[in-house]
């Protein structure tokens, strides 16, 4: 999800989508898979009033210690969904949904407040309002309102008023001149009254009268002492416009069955403490018994909380209770704001096989799951809760489902969630969250926080590099990992890819229905899914138009109505029955008979248009689905029984008639034996009424980790862990402080430490806990004909034939002149048109360095700036220090490939080609104007240095072009998806990398088709060594790098020349250090070294010294390829060296006397030099002095009135790649 002003929207389905930020994996191999996709922790401030029970509890005792009467202040609580403790320490329940004074004052002596409580008909509250003299201050639906001001933003303060953040709750303090109270809400539907001391015996409402006697808690007017739930029925205080009818019942006392499980959960809690735990236990055997589980422990959380609250008020110790399995703390990114979902809620998406290949899986179910419901809608219309089947329309406590049209469900609730369903011609889910949501979330639809880059951030708190792995860490049941795309369905038949591309073709065309979207959406993304899915699935045409409906759903969502658009294309019209006509922007309200007899259940707006039939205006549909006038609509009765038009009945004793559509009133059982490994045993699907799903839900540490608890959908027999035990990656039973941490397909047992995307994270039960880094340096790559990942891993290509900003500062409003600014030049290379990255410019105030033609040049100076050219076989390194305020390092292979890396002292504004690096790749199409382009080639043209060039053009498809290349092509890419990189697959996508390869190696058809593919593909290695997995992947007869060539050869006179003393020190290495590629200063890539392969060349010492060691504890040595997931052939130790293996340290080597391909560290030297050049590969020297190997700084000397080039001589520099 993406942050932004209005609500988020996401899309889900079974193909690879991004929609408003939520991305799901494109195959998915389970037979039954429910996925995790939304979670927000705790209850809410939601609801509504209905009826009202009570019951209390037995035995006041004595007051002696009491908490609640220590010197100087007394407190009230409520909490769960019906207890209450008063002033003088009194717990009873009481359950009603009217309007009902809390606490407030009842004599004219004191300063007069009054705080006032109205819960749901779920038990959460759902208003508050706290009566200050004049002013007054509302809670109700997440928001706090201010008489006079409205909604206000939190932190408030006025007038002696102060509302704040508290944690996880919300703190409300009143200081004015005779009084001073303080309100505290939060999770848990808890609410807090702290009032002095001076109030004592002048209070009123459910929280006593405060006078230090619990025995008189309940006396009436007249002085009868009156039972707790008829107490609290006389605190009713109805709002002006309200009558709230209810009949006070006595709940019955909670059974003994659970009073030793909460005993024991108390005493969990406190041990120690000294205050009375009957009270509690009677609260806590409540909370169990009235449980959608009896007997879970979960449903106790709130009373634990109640007591760990009043302990620790009264002084006493508590413990650290929370942990897993028992009432955990929220989730990653949820810690410290406001409960969203109630009742723990959870949205769960359901997939499953949808034909005869793995990657033919769909969504066949979504699930909304909580403490009190488990609301299951499947792709057959079909409506649960709990397994109990529902009509349409369906309402529950703050949920209702009804049909919105008859391709649309609609789901809608009090607390901020809707979901749109739709049912034909492809099971599709769309979700919307409100704005208040941001960042509260997590699951397959990713957190809301406006960072697009860590989407993909896994139950565990890491982000992975696939999102295979991602949605692996997600799933909600015990079921099989998922399996990624391993080859493009379209490559299996030209004739069903021509059919795709013909009938998608609609979407980016000129002159279709669909043009008048292309400003506000990006037709392209949704086009290649449209294509991808097309040749993936069976049914070729219900997909195409489905990918079609998400673009015109995405452009609804954007404000384009896209009207016509099924009538416009082929197979897509949807027929309509029963009178019924097909509308663009349907809904039932006003348009059902259903609507008019219960308009609470069916008039509800969609957030965004949805399609498909309804009845023509004046008309209604029937249960029958034809279409009606009025006068022939039925009534809708309770339980979903029917009156007759002009029929009469009796309804709650009333006679009734039923005019113009209104009321006028004066599993599956298995047998299977299998034997387990102890101490598992076999559970089958009839074996216990209590465990009716089996091994569905058998407990691991990978669902530990989302806190959630599981949705079964269906009974699996298998193997199963004790009680308090959890099955970890291998298998095993381990308790939950055991379990491993997953990441990029590997297991990490408790304790292990890793460093991923600037983090140092620690294993700690099951989930990582990770430190930010500081300087953190973001990094963006152009590579091949125009390809370019933004610093917030955007991807775009472009052709143009330009002069083009790659990236710059100066971009914030109060910047004016840039601190540095790096252009990149493109040309043609090929017959097809498109264009390679050739030339790189570097500028700094005075100082020009330009990377072109294999070689390097430097001219001119800047006070202040020092930078290192280390110019080697086959990259060139530049290194640049600007003051402390950045640091560049540009890494370029003297063809087309460019690796810039940026790191920053403080968060400034960037811009360019490169975006603007702020963590959301969103808006990385900024323009040099300041504004967010609406396409890639508008923001690439307005990034152009001089405004005669020509705009660039949409990316050519070179495989269209040389269709005859297309084979080979895709035949030596394929290296990318072979298991020579499999250790990198689980850590970077690797798609996107062999898709830009078939496309560069298609496109160089007049030489250097070679070069162009080599170049692809040592992206995608990059990228890998980026995430700490070297590769190694050249051969001798692929992409082979000559390193040997330098042992026997030195230049002398602008020419190489063989020399008899060859040395054999020279050689090709993937990368630095291979045992631990990360523990490299600097800048690791491959290349040609001198250096052992367990040493890197020291710049400071001059010298080769020994690759650092892993760390001492834990060893990530330790992890282990996860066995949820397929785990890939091993390769041959000497072509894909292991990332985790302990580096060896051997001794110091000696640098040669003989001469160094191109391996350059220049020095601009002093005053005379304005103008350097290097050419890469064509310098040597004769020995190596560890003094050269410093740091150049541009000279500070005042600059001559001519240009002097200076031919320098170069010394070895052996990290040089």
């Amino acid at each position: 999800m993406t942050a932004g002003q209005g609500p988020a929207h996401i899309r889900l389905r079974a193909a690879v989508q991004r929609v408003g930020g939520c991305a799901l994996p494109a195959m998915l191999r389970a037979t039954l898979w429910p996925l995790l996709l939304l979670l927000a922790c705790g209850g809410a401030l939601l609801g509504a009033g209905l009826d009202a029970t009570s019951a209390g509890h037995p035995g006041p005792q004595g007051l002696k210690d009491s908490p609640h009467t220590a010197p100087g202040r007394g407190w009230c609580s409520t909490w769960g969904p019906s207890h209450f403790s008063t002033f003088d320490g009194y717990l009873y329940d009481f359950s009603g949904t009217c309007n009902y004074v809390f606490a407030a004052t009842c004599t004219p002596s004191v300063a007069s407040f009054s705080v006032q409580l109205r819960r749901g008909p779920g038990g959460d509250i759902s208003r508050i309002i706290v009566e200050l003299g004049a002013a007054m201050v509302t809670v109700q639906s997440g928001e706090v309102s201010v008489k006079d001001v409205g909604v206000v933003a939190l932190p408030y303060s006025s007038n002696g008023l102060q509302v704040t953040p508290y944690g996880q709750s919300t703190r409300l303090v009143a200081r004015q001149l005779e009084m001073e109270l303080e309100v505290l809400w939060g999770p848990g539907a808890h609410l807090l009254v702290l009032v002095e001391d001076k109030h004592r015996g002048r209070l009123c409402g459910l929280c006593g009268n405060f006078d230090g006697e619990r025995t008189n808690e309940f006396l009436s007017e007249d002085g009868k002492l009156l039972e707790p739930h008829k107490f609290a029925a006389l605190q009713k205080l109805d709002d002006p416009s309200e009558i709230c009818a209810f009949e006070a019942i006595p709940r019955p006392p909670p059974r003994d069955e659970h009073a030793a499980a909460c005993a024991r959960l108390l005493r969990l809690v406190g041990p120690e403490c000294a205050l009375p735990r009957e009270p509690f236990v009677r609260s806590c055997q409540a909370d169990l018994a009235a449980c959608a589980r009896p007997g879970a422990r979960d449903c106790a959380c709130a009373t634990l909380s109640e007591y760990s609250r009043q302990c620790s008020r009264a002084g006493q110790r508590v413990r650290s209770w929370r942990g897993p399995g028992l009432c955990g703390k929220c989730g990653r990114g949820l810690t410290g704001r406001s409960p969203l979902l109630p009742d723990g809620g959870a949205l769960t998406a359901v997939y499953d096989k949808a034909g005869y290949s793995h990657s033919e899986t769909s969504l066949t179910a979504v699930i909304y799951a909580s403490r009190r419901d488990e609301i299951v809608i499947s792709q057959d219309e079909v409506i649960t809760n709990r397994g109990e089947a529902k009509w349409l329309p369906y309402v529950t406590r703050n949920i209702t489902v009804f049909r919105q049209t008859s391709t649309h469900l609609q789901v809608v609730t009090s607390f901020g969630l809707e979901l749109v369903v739709q049912l034909r011609p492809v099971f599709q889910v769309y979700v919307t969250v409100g704005a208040r949501f941001r960042g509260q979330t997590s699951g397959l639809c990713g957190n809301f926080n406006g960072d697009t880059t860590d989407d993909l951030t896994s139950s565990m708190g890491l982000p992975e590099g696939t999102a295979a792995l991602f949605v692996d860490s997600w799933r909600a049941g015990n079921c099989p990992a998922a399996l990624e795309r391993e080859t493009d369905p379209c490559s299996m038949s030209q004739l069903n890819k021509v059919c795709a591309e013909t009938h998608c073709s609609v979407l980016v065309k000129k002159g279709t229905v669909f043009e008048q979207c292309h400003a506000a959406v990006d037709p392209k993304p949704f086009y290649k899914r449209c294509v991808y899915q097309a040749c993936n699935y069976e049914e070729t045409f219900p997909h195409i138009c489905a990918a079609l409906g998400a673009y015109a759903h995405a452009c609804a969502s954007r404000g384009v109505l896209l009207r016509g658009w099924r009538a416009s294309v082929d197979n897509c019209t949807i027929p309509c029955s029963g009178n019924q006509t097909f509308s663009d922007d349907g809904q039932a309200c006003g348009r059902t008979c259903l609507s008019l007899s219960a308009p609470e259940a069916e008039c509800h707006a969609s957030a965004v248009p949805v399609d498909g039939c309804i009845c023509p205006e004046g008309t209604f549909l029937d249960h029958r689905g034809e279409c009606v006038p009025r006068t022939q609509c039925p009534c809708l009765l309770d339980g979903h029984k029917l009156l007759l038009a002009d029929q009469s009945a009796t309804v709650n004793g009333a006679f009734c008639t039923c005019a113009r559509g209104r009321l006028s009133c004066p599993a599956r059982p298995l047998t299977l034996l299998a034997s387990c490994s102890a101490p598992k045993t076999f559970q089958t699907c009839s074996q216990s009424s209590e465990n009716k799903f089996g091994a569905a839900c058998a407990p691991t540490c990978q669902m530990l980790a989302t806190g959630l608890p599981c949705v079964p959908t269906k009974c699996e027999p298998g193997c199963v862990c004790p009680d308090g035990l959890y099955e970890d990656a291998e298998g095993r039973c381990v308790r939950p402080e055991r379990c491993p941490c997953e990441f990029g397909g590997a297991s990490y047992p408790p304790g292990a430490q890793l460093h991923a995307d600037c983090k140092a994270c620690t294993c700690t039960g099951g989930k990582w806990t990770c430190r930010q880094g500081t300087h953190c340096a973001s990094t963006c790559t152009l590579y091949g004909e125009g390809h370019v990942v933004t610093f917030d891993g955007r991807r775009f290509v472009f052709d143009g034939s330009c002069e083009y900003v790659l990236a710059t500062d100066g971009c914030g409003a109060k910047d004016s002149q840039p601190t540095f600014k790096i252009l990149t030049e493109n040309v043609v290379c090929g017959k097809s048109g498109v264009t390679c990255s050739r030339a790189i410019k570097l500028r700094v105030g005075g100082l020009a360095i330009e990377l072109a033609d294999r070689n390097y040049t430097v001219r001119g100076r800047e006070p202040g700036v020092a930078f290192r050219v280390a110019a080697g076989s086959p990259h060139l390194l530049l290194e640049v220090a600007l003051g402390r305020s950045y640091n560049l390092t540009l890494v370029w292979n003297k063809r087309m490939a460019l690796l810039l890396r940026v790191e920053r002292a403080q968060q400034d504004a960037l811009c360019g080609l490169c975006g603007n690096s702020n963590g959301n790749m969103r808006d990385d199409l900024e323009t040099r104007g300041g504004y967010v382009a609406a396409s890639e080639l508008q923001a690439v043209d307005s990034w152009r240095e001089s405004p005669l060039c020509a705009d660039a053009r949409p990316a050519a498809e070179p495989c269209s072009l040389n269709a005859f290349r297309r084979a080979w092509a895709e035949r030596k890419c394929a290296i990318i998806n072979s298991q020579t990189f499999a250790a990198c697959h689980g850590k970077v996508y690797r798609m996107p990398y062999y898709e830009a390869c078939v496309r560069d190696a298609c496109g160089c058809d007049s030489g250097g088709d070679c070069e162009c593919l080599c170049d692809a593909v040592a992206a995608y290695a990059q990228a890998c060594l980026d995430k700490g997995v070297c590769v190694d992947w050249r051969a001798p007869d692929f992409c082979p790098v000559y390193c040997d060539f330098y042992n026997s050869h030195t230049r002398a006179g602008g020419q190489y020349q063989y020399t008899q003393e060859a040395n054999c020190s020279w050689h090709y290495q993937p990368c630095l250090c291979p045992g631990r590629p990360q523990g490299v200063p600097g800048t690791n890539m491959e290349g040609c070294y001198n250096c052992s392969r367990d040493q890197y060349f020291d710049h400071e010492q001059g010298a080769c010294v020994p690759c650092a060691p892993p760390p001492a504890t834990p060893p990530p040595g330790t992890a282990t390829p996860s066995s949820n997931r397929p785990s890939p052939a091993p390769t041959e130790p000497t072509r894909t060296p292991s990332t985790l293996a302990t580096a060896t340290a051997a001794s110091s080597h000696t640098a040669p006397s003989g001469g160094y391909p191109g391996a350059l560290s220049t020095t601009t030297k002093a005053t005379i030099s304005t103008t350097a050049t290097g050419h890469t590969g064509t310098q040597a020297t004769t020995q190596p002095t560890a003094t050269s190997l410093s740091l150049a700084t541009s000279s500070t000397a005042r600059p001559t009135a001519h240009t002097t080039t200076l031919t320098r001589e170069p010394t070895p520099d052996r990290n040089a790649g």
